[in-house]
């Protein structure tokens, strides 16, 4: 029986996945248009920068780092949705080491 797997694994794994989305999204980008009604999102795009403002978020309060204005978070290209995502799981790797 597995008791559990370590934090760090759960990243990496975090990390895979949000790669195959990264390429599934370059390859339709019109899909970050489409109609979303989850919570305040009215798009898939506003539902990912929801999605990684919130990793990025929990990244800078483990660290200690005031909370990051979501209003002047750049996410309006595929790139800048999954920088977002990407300066979380950087600092939050960080704080673990």
């Amino acid at each position: 029986m597995i008791d559990g797997i370590r934090f760090s694994e759960l990243l990496d794994y975090n990390e895979q996945e949000t790669a195959r989305w990264r390429d599934w999204f370059a390859k339709h980008p019109e899909a970050l248009a489409l109609p979303c009604d989850i919570g305040r999102a009215t798009t898939v795009g506003e539902l990912l920068f929801h999605v990684f403002a919130v990793e990025l978020n929990f990244a800078q309060l483990v660290r200690g780092l005031p909370k990051p204005d979501f209003k002047t978070l750049p996410h309006a290209t595929l790139d800048e949705l999954f920088a977002i995502h990407d300066d979380a799981t950087r600092m939050t790797r960080e704080f673990l080491q």
